[in-house]
């Protein structure tokens, strides 16, 4: 989605108390449903470094919605938003509610993709309260949606949801599924990053090849693989440098 919302605009609307930006997007015509879509999207990309400021997008957000007609596809994602703060505050069984609604929306508007996506959430939600088996049967559920799907948009989301079941296994100690997993999900990634030329791509392909490494060497670790561990955790601090992802490359480094 364009942004609708010019960067001006954002600043602003940021100092403003919620009536105040209300009337602000009234006055220039925007109290319309691809703007709550987008104030649902920055409140899910604040979530986990400032949640004060995602629950004043989020607030403001369902205000147009309200305005606007509520579109049951922004509902979704306002929902979606609104369960990931909930899961951030600890908030576990109100962010598995949140959630399940927002994929009945999804559900309803033929969304197969942000539906999948919600099963990977849930799963996290899942687990986190420790029911395993459920969040591994919804995990399996979602790979087998994406797999159903055959798109190309579904590639990553579809090596997303096979790395988190590889991560839940790992929660079991089931580590040599786990690996294997991994490993595969690695060789996909390596497969998708020697053909891609464009370099924001290829350092989302590198990062992301660089935390299946780093999974992988803590499941060696774990199975006494230790020169294996150590040679994937190289790996994985090379392809992390050349991502230019800080973090995770001094995770890593720390592992080592």
């Amino acid at each position: 989605m364009a942004n609708r919302l010019p960067d001006d605009l954002i600043a602003q609307l940021a100092t403003l108390e919620t009536p105040d930006a209300l009337e602000e997007l009234r006055a220039r015509g925007l109290l319309i449903s691809p703007a709550a879509a987008e104030l649902a999207t920055f409140a899910l990309t604040q979530a986990h470094d400032d949640p004060q400021l995602a629950l004043q997008w989020l607030t403001l957000a369902r205000g147009v919605q309200t305005a606007s007609g509520n579109a049951p596809e922004v509902e979704a994602s306002i929902l979606y938003a609104e369960a990931r703060l909930q899961v951030l505050n600890g908030e576990l069984a109100v962010a598995e509610r949140t959630l399940e609604r927002a994929s009945s929306y999804w559900q309803s508007t033929g969304d197969t993709m942000s539906l999948a996506r919600s099963g990977l959430g849930l799963t996290q939600i899942l687990a986190m309260q420790g029911r395993l088996d459920e969040a591994e049967a919804t995990i399996l559920k979602t790979i087998a949606d994406l797999e159903s799907l055959a798109l190309p948009d579904a590639t990553l989301l579809l090596l997303d949801a096979r790395q988190n079941h590889a991560t839940l296994l790992s929660y079991q100690e089931r580590y040599q599924e786990a690996l294997a997993i991994d490993a595969a999900i690695g060789s996909q990634l390596a497969e998708l990053l020697a053909a891609e030329d464009e370099a924001q791509a290829r350092a989302e392909l590198q990062q992301r090849l660089g935390l299946i490494l780093l999974d992988s060497a803590v499941a060696l670790t774990y199975l006494d693989r230790p020169a294996d561990a150590e040679a994937a955790l190289r790996e994985a601090i090379s392809l992390l440098s050349q991502a230019n992802a800080p973090v995770d490359r001094g995770r890593a480094q720390t592992n080592l």
